[in-house]
């Protein structure tokens, strides 16, 4: 567990390049393991019929001075059969096993103690006997390749398996053959395993140039995964700090590619939201403040209310606080005097004093002017244009308002 958590800790780069150096590591390994070993059965295989070519032309050529026991015959043939590179030994013992004639430093009573009574005495008079050994002698490993020296006698036999006697079949004379003794052939694999080691040598080279192809390859592939994934989780950090203008660059049209489209999808969306919430927001921010200042305006209203009976200090302080809550340049009250059938001037705000002068100089009518269309149809009038000749203005308030801009 201890392991895996470590693990977990490492980045994507770093894991990428762990599992493909272990998988081409292994790879390597496993093919160089399988050839080394092939290579190594064919050696094997190939000294092995040599042995066994040079144990049957031995046995062969030794037939006759077996028989005989030229001693200095034999030892003629395995002092030729000692030119093979690979020989350790080459001797030839009758089948009671005393040694005729031998060649190399092992003796026979070690070599017929380490192959056992198969290979000792071969009781196939036509194929050699293989057996791997390692004797003291050498301190290495050999073959002891065993191959039957045979002789020929003349035996009286029957046509038929009744005892011999004139009705039971005739007599007649057969070539028998039988083992006179082995020669014996000692091939080293030191030879294969030198040759075998150097190879096992030239593998792990390889192994180690193919491992760090493999980490620089696997550090330029996985930069281009990890660099696009590493831009997105700085851009995610930002945005989570409030940096919602961010965006990434998109470099490709794979599945990077497109977690970098939609991270920029989510973007703007929530750039959209966050913004509508801002001018939510404002909007009810703005309508609170309004009330606010509604509700403090009536309070002052009521204040100055219940606070004197003089008529004209309470409409002026409500034709105050109606300019403010309207942000209007100027504001006016009338009142209807029903003599008059027409509005006289009662109190103003921030309006100019010969608009002022004007208004009290000429009470407006009924039903003539804004004001008084007002009155008439009980409901407001606005007038957008007041230089247009079709709108609700008196003629002499005309010149008075264009001349201040209203």
């Amino acid at each position: 567990m201890k392991h895996l958590t470590r693990l977990s800790r490492l980045g994507i780069q770093a894991k990428i390049t762990l599992w493909i150096v272990l998988c081409i590591s292994l790879t390597s390994i496993s093919l160089s393991w399988y050839f080394i070993e092939h290579e190594r059965a064919i050696q094997i295989a190939g000294l092995l019929k040599l042995g066994r070519a040079l144990a049957e032309d031995l046995a062969k050529k030794s037939e006759e001075a077996l028989v005989i026991r030229d001693r200095d015959a034999l030892l003629d043939l395995v002092n030729k059969v000692s030119q093979e590179g690979d020989l350790v030994y080459a001797m030839i013992h009758d089948d009671q096993g005393a040694l005729l004639a031998q060649v190399g430093a092992v003796s026979l009573s070690e070599v017929l103690e380490k192959v056992g009574e198969k290979a000792a005495s071969p009781q196939d008079l036509k194929e050699p006997v293989a057996q791997l050994i390692a004797t003291a002698a050498t301190g290495a490993s050999l073959y002891d390749i065993a191959m039957p020296i045979l002789k020929k006698r003349l035996a009286r036999t029957t046509t038929s398996k009744e005892p011999v006697t004139p009705e039971y079949g005739e007599m007649r004379w057969e070539t028998l053959e039988e083992r006179a003794g082995t020669a014996r052939i000692g091939l080293s694999l030191a030879r294969i395993h030198a040759a075998i080691w150097e190879r096992e040598k030239t593998s792990m080279l390889l192994t180690l140039a193919v491992g760090g192809l493999g980490i620089v390859g696997s550090l330029l592939v996985t930069r281009f995964i990890v660099k696009p994934l590493r831009q997105l989780a700085v851009a995610t950090k930002q945005m989570g700090q409030g940096d919602l203008d961010l965006r990434v660059e998109i470099h490709s049209r794979d599945e990077v590619g497109h977690l970098a489209q939609e991270f920029n999808t989510m973007a703007a969306q929530l750039q959209e939201s966050y913004s509508s919430l801002e001018q939510r927001g404002e909007q009810r921010t703005r309508a609170l403040a309004r009330s606010v200042d509604e509700l403090q305006a009536l309070g002052e209203v009521s204040q100055a209310v219940n606070s004197t009976l003089d008529l004209a200090t309470v409409l002026t302080t409500i034709v105050t606080r109606a300019v403010q809550l309207s942000r209007a340049n100027g504001g006016l009250i009338y009142e209807y005097d029903e003599g008059k059938q027409g509005f006289d001037l009662r109190a103003s705000h921030d309006a100019e004093g010969d608009l002022i002068a004007a208004v009290r100089a000429a009470p407006i009518p009924v039903g003539e002017g804004a004001l008084g269309r007002a009155a008439t149809s009980r409901a407001p009038v606005q007038v957008p244009d007041i230089l247009d000749e079709r709108a609700p203005i008196l003629s002499w308030a005309r010149p008075v308002l264009a001349r201040y801009g209203y």
